[in-house]
Formats: structure tokens, sequence, C-alpha cells
């Protein structure tokens, strides 16, 4: 085996470390050690294999032990006890891991482990990930599972803004430092590749789909389909929301604009059917609430403006976490050019502006409510000042956000 040099700018030296989290796979685990052993015995760089027992209660231990007398490419094996999950296990192997490239696979003998080093040449080409994509035609999932699948992938194609043909291939080859680098929010249970898949997605990391087969595995699947079906999702939606939250807000504000625009039109016509319902003879003493319903059918009604404004607070919360996430990470938009860039530089402005055109409405609303009904004021009318001193509020904290990145960058230099 060649003598390890060190990766430039990494603390791993240049090599490929292959991780294998393995609960009760007694069937499976000892083959899949010669296959990379084999992989090992025709690579042109250093080869370590490393095996994370999660606390298996079958014959795993003993086939481990087994095949680790065997000669080959080192393998070293971690015991967890008890069970911790497969990400916390694929976590523990990428911390103990020796070389810059880490692969990980199951030990099932589901995955086509001869295209490993496709997919590490891959990452020593540029890409952050190589992740080997199962297709739904082709792979071997369990037709009760390939509806929730399908869904899945569509969810998180359109939130990371890309196809994504494969969100949780357990194949993939990865720098050893896109790991550390979102270690923290990686989860112990099988949605750790799901995480780092959009985790890198969204922070505009190279990430590249190999298509692969995907055979029958051996042994029992660990996936509980209901369970882990509604995690993933739940999963999909936070991730997208630690990087990209206008990805979640937008959706949901844009339902609450259509929602309040149909109550309007409901309403508009429903005023409108009631005022032509009425008689126009001038001597009948109700041709002024013909005139009332005709005003009232061109306006917007309580319900249809409190959703308005509601969908408007949560739009403009997602532009305060989409702003405080491109002011958090490195490359934020103090570089960018273009009229975005200057949205999110100066965010008080707009902010402001927005505060006192809200704040003329409710002033409009006071007046016509004081002194044209001569009634206490409306909901609409509170809604109105309420919201205006909030939009003011925000402005002033996405500027707090700006400026304290802005000192962050000086004490950096």
């Amino acid at each position: 085996m060649a003598p390890a040099e060190t990766a430039p700018n990494s603390k791993r030296a240049l090599g490929v470390s292959v991780v294998v989290p393995a609960y009760n796979e007694e069937r499976g685990v000892a083959e899949v050690v010669r296959e990379l052993r084999e992989l090992a015995s025709r690579s042109k760089e250093p080869f370590e294999i490393l095996v994370v027992d999660d606390g298996s209660t079958d014959g795993t231990p003993r086939e481990l032990a087994s095949v680790e007398r065997e000669p080959g490419a080192p393998l070293r094996v971690l015991r967890n006890e008890p069970n911790r999950g497969y990400g916390y296990s694929l976590k523990r192997g990428i911390r103990e891991a020796t070389y810059d490239v880490v692969v990980i696979t199951d030990a099932d003998g589901t995955y086509p482990n001869g295209r490993i080093p496709e997919l590490v040449e891959r990452v020593r080409a540029g890409a952050a990930m190589a992740v080997g994509a199962r297709s739904l035609a082709s792979a071997s999932v369990p037709l009760v599972r390939k509806p929730a699948k399908w869904l899945l992938n569509t969810l998180a194609n359109f939130l990371a803004g890309r196809k994504v043909p494969d969100l949780n291939s357990g194949l993939r080859a990865m720098k050893h430092s896109l790991v550390a680098r979102f270690e923290p929010i990686l989860p112990d249970g099988f949605s750790f590749t799901t995480t780092i898949t959009l985790a890198a997605l969204t922070n505009a990391f190279r990430v590249d789909f190999l298509p692969i087969d995907y055979a029958k595995r051996q042994g029992t699947s660990k996936i509980r389909p209901i369970y882990d079906t509604a995690n993933f999702f739940n999963l999909v939606v936070r991730t997208v929301l630690y990087f990209r939250p206008l990805k979640v807000f937008t959706p949901l504000a844009v339902f609450g604009f259509v929602v309040a625009g149909a109550i309007a039109v409901r309403d508009a016509i429903a005023a409108w059917r009631e005022a032509t319902s009425l008689s126009l003879d001038p001597n009948d003493g109700r041709r002024m609430e013909f005139w009332d319903a005709l005003i009232k059918s061109i306006g917007i009604g309580d319900v249809a403006y409190l959703t308005f404004f509601t969908s408007l607070q949560v739009l403009l919360t997602g532009y305060l976490a989409d702003l405080a996430c491109e002011w958090l990470r490195p490359e934020h938009f103090s570089g960018r050019q273009g009229a975005r860039a200057r949205f999110y530089r100066q965010p008080l402005s707009f902010f402001a502006t927005l505060a006192v055109v809200a704040m003329v409405v409710a002033i409009y609303f006071h007046y016509r409510d004081s002194f044209v009904y001569f009634r206490p004021l409306r909901p609409k009318t509170l809604v109105t000042y309420g919201g205006a001193l909030q939009v003011f509020c925000a402005g002033l904290l996405a500027d707090v956000l700006v400026r304290r990145s802005k000192l962050r960058d000086h004490e950096a230099r």
C-alpha cells in the first residue's frame, strides 16, 4: 500500500475510508467486507474499511471476527453498546476515518460496491459528494413504499431547487470535510443521508448522481415504512429551513394570498347579488341600501383582509429568516451585485418603506371608522396598526443581523 500523503487544505491523509454500519447483518456483512477488500487490492491509493457494529444481537460479531482474520486491506471493527442508530454509526465511523474521502455503504449486500471507484473519482474531480442513485423503476423498492418515496423526492426536488434522483441512497462517496461541516445537524437515525444531501445541495456544493442498480437485500429491513416516511417528510422541510427558509415560507404565503383572494371574490359576488336584488324604486326607501351594498361589494372584507395581512407577515418572516441564513454563512451577499444583493444589504430601508405604507392604510381605516361610520376601531384597523409596528421591528432586527455580520467579517480580517 502506498504511503499516506497529506491532502491539500485538510488534516486528513489522501486515501479512501469505507464506513459500513451493521446491525444484525450476519447474512451479508462478511461478503461485503470481502468485496471491499477486493476493491482495495486494485486501488491506487490507501484504502481502509471500518465496520460499525451497532449493538447487533445475532451472529454479526462472530462473522466480523472471522473476516477480520482474513488477509487484505485494513479492517477496523467498532462496536456500539447498545444500538444507537444508523446515523450515529456513520458519524462515529467517519470521525474515526483516516482518509480525506469517505465512502458509505450498507452491510446487507444491496448496493453495487463495484461502483465505488467511480464515485471516488467524481469526488477527486471536484464534487463534494457523489451519490449512487437508485431509480424507482429499477430499484428493488417494495411496491407499498414507492408512492411515498416518489412524493418525498418530488418535495425534495422543489425545495432543493434541482432534480434529486435519489435523496437517501446509502452508497455515496464524499469529502470528509463536508460531513465535518454539517455534523451538528446530522441525525442519529436513517435520515442521515437525506440531511447530508439536502445540506450540500442548499449550500451550493457540487453533488453528482450516478445511476446504479439496487439488489434484493439479505436479511430483514430495519425501515419502519409509516414512521420513517413521516420522519423523512418532516426532515426534508426542517433541513431546507436551516439553509433556504424562503423555499418553505413562500409557498405558505402564496397559499394564504390565494385564499384571501378567493374570499374577497366570494364576498364581492355575494354583496353584488344582494345589491342587484334590491328594488330600484326611488320611493322604496331601500335605494341607499343599494348604494351601500354596491360600495361594499368593491371593498375587501375583514376575513379576506386579515388572511392577506397574515400571509404577508409569513412572507416577511421567511425573508427575515433567509436574511439571517445568508449573513451567517461565509459566502454571503456582501460580495454580490444586483438588486437582490442590495435588497439584502439594506433591509431596514425596505422594511421601513413597507411599515410606512401599512401606517398610511391604518390611518385611512382609522379616519373612516371614527368619522364616517362613528364606530369603534374595527379589527382590520387594529391589525394594520399592529402590523406596521411588527414590520418596522422586523426591519430593526434585520439591520442588527447585517451590521453584526459586517462586524464579524471585519474582526475576521
